[in-house]
């Protein structure tokens, strides 16, 4: 599998490359080498290193010892994984914190679980692949595959289907054995496969309504049974859903290189793949009674006057982008208007009580972020 990824990795940039419209040779090339090949290289290598592991000591083995967290929790440290980790993530630590039930001394056996049956049997597996990020679909199955047993059915997101040759290609080995394919199609396709007496588990990339879709319907239908939590696909269902990601700043004394820093830092997490990540920033949650809270701003806006516009490649993002400014018509605009742009737009001062704010309750999924500040006598209340 890594030499067919590394085989097809240069054609798999390219397609991407022209699909998102992104020059070649643009800093934003970066990204689709790093969310691409980079990445799932990078998964497998860490797949074959905890098969290693359970087969030479009976478990995937940590970096460091799990513990007991302050409420004895059982805490399993997993990020930085190796030096290679360090260097890339400095800084940057990840834990897995165990259900309350699990004991320090069982750990082990809830890892590599489908591993240590004795007579394992793999269910057929449909993943549902996101259109955005080109390496999450390829690594979604290899966790279905490699991690649960499964057998898996990739079907392709409409929006980056021109990468599925290339998936079938690098995953040969799997499709040469039966246990992979890779389909294609829309939502009628995608029904028809979640519904299909074959398939038994179904893992999704993509928004609530897509979640809702499979497991209540569409339509009035749908949304009757959604209401009287009647579920007509009783599948067993995983998914990354979208979602409204806030950034919580904790104020202080902060300099101005502090909020520069902080400003482009944030900018970074809405301008990356062009703000269609669930993981971009939607709202910045600040103390209202900071008194950095606009310089904060301004140093985010000033990042944003500093990167190039982007191409809206994602389908209906200028549509959701309007939506927003008729909530919010004085919101900033930052960069090429018109017809094929999507501007880097901020929406701020909120109101924290108002219920009903589409910032708090709606992604946009394009090139948007919002601002709020809550009420608080003191930081620590904050």
């Amino acid at each position: 599998l890594r030499e067919g990824v590394a085989r097809v990795a240069e054609e798999w940039v390219e397609a991407s490359l022209q699909g998102k419209g992104i020059d070649p040779g643009s800093p934003y090339e970066a990204e689709e080498w790093l969310g691409g090949p980079a990445v799932l290289l990078r998964n497998i290598q860490l797949l074959q290193r905890s098969l290693r592991d359970f087969r030479e000591h009976g478990a995937p083995c940590l970096s460091k010892p799990a513990f007991l967290g302050e409420r004895g929790q059982v805490v399993a440290p997993v990020l930085p994984a190796d030096g290679w980790d360090s260097f890339l993530f400095r800084g940057f630590k990840a834990e897995v914190w165990m259900q309350p039930e699990v004991r320090l001394e069982e750990l082990e056996m809830t890892q590599a679980v489908f591993y240590r049956e004795q007579a394992p049997v793999g269910k057929v597996a449909l993943v549902l692949g996101a259109g955005n990020v080109s390496s999450i679909g390829p690594m979604d199955t290899l966790y279905k595959m490699f991690v649960e047993g499964q057998v898996a059915l990739l079907k392709m997101n409409p929006v980056n289907e021109y990468l599925g040759p290339l998936v079938d290609e690098m995953f040969e080995p799997l499709r040469a054995r039966g246990y992979f394919r890779v389909v294609y199609g829309g939502a009628t396709e995608g029904e028809y496969l979640c519904m299909h007496r074959l398939v038994e588990e179904i893992h999704v990339t993509g928004s609530d309504k897509t979640h809702d879709a499979i497991v209540y319907g569409v339509g009035e239908d749908g949304a009757r049974r959604k209401a009287a939590d009647d579920a007509r696909n009783e599948k067993r269902l995983t998914c990354e859903l979208g979602n409204v990601s806030p950034v919580i700043v904790v104020p202080g004394p902060w300099s101005q290189k502090d909020l520069d820093f902080h400003g482009m830092n944030i900018a970074s997490t809405i301008v990356n793949n062009a703000g269609f990540n669930c993981t971009a920033t939607r709202v910045i949650v600040q103390h209202d009674s900071w008194k950095r809270r606009d310089a904060l701003l301004d140093s985010l806006r000033n990042a944003f006057r500093k990167v190039a516009d982007r191409k809206p490649y994602y389908p209906g993002a200028e549509e959701r982008q309007q939506t927003f400014l008729r909530h919010h018509p004085n919101a900033d605009q930052i960069g090429a208007k018109g017809p094929g742009h999507v501007p880097w737009t901020l929406m701020h001062h909120l109101d924290p009580n108002d219920r009903d704010e589409i910032c708090f309750n709606t992604e946009s999924w394009c090139a948007q972020t919002s601002e709020v500040g809550l009420p608080a006598s003191s930081v620590a209340e904050y």
